[in-house]
């Protein structure tokens, strides 16, 4: 008995041609599948990007460029430059396309904003408002120490980027004090 790997069902070996018979599990099909196209299962797997990674107006893929994509302090929703081109042909000029919040130049409302989010819990809120600590943007103070706090809050939320942030001020030590000497070797 041999696996098809695109139908994955047990079927035995007359129901494999010659050159499908020697092949690996994993790509091996049957002949039902190699005559009606069926694809492997290792192509059907896999392909799909998470939830997050669409643009919550339009639903499609967000680029993977940093440049063709922003978020507002408001929602802290990641948009596509194309919904905003098109939430500003609207004439949405000045709010947020997504919950419609009204823009804002002063720094003490968009850190009041960003707070807010982050007494709710958000943890998005709370790696963008740690990110602004470390670089004392916004009219804050640079505070490291602030600053990893609130990631940490979001990675123990579940926050994939809040994780990748503590790895690499840990990995890197910036701004980071040692506490205890290293050890030769290490």
């Amino acid at each position: 008995m041999m696996v098809c790997g695109a139908c994955e069902r047990e079927l035995t070996e007359d129901l494999y041609s010659g050159e499908h018979r020697v092949l690996r599990p994993s790509i091996r099909r049957c002949m039902d599948c190699v005559a009606g196209g069926n694809q492997l299962v290792l192509l059907k797997k896999g392909r799909t990007r998470p939830e997050e990674d669409e643009c919550p107006l339009c639903s499609l893929p967000l680029p993977l460029d940093s440049d063709q994509s922003s978020s507002n302090p408001c929602c802290l929703k990641l948009i596509c430059n194309g919904c905003l081109l098109a939430a500003q042909k609207r004439g949405i000029m000045g709010k947020c396309p997504f919950c419609r919040t009204p823009a804002s130049d002063n720094d003490q409302q968009i850190i009041a904003m960003m707070q807010k989010r982050v007494d709710a819990g958000d943890p998005k809120a709370m790696l963008n408002l740690g990110n602004q600590y470390s670089c004392g943007n916004f009219g804050l103070v640079k505070d490291v120490r602030k600053s990893l706090q609130l990631c940490e809050r979001a990675a123990d939320l579940g926050l994939k980027d809040a994780h990748y942030r503590l790895g690499f001020v840990y990995h890197f030590g910036v701004a980071l004090r040692r506490t205890r000497p290293r050890r030769p070797g290490i």
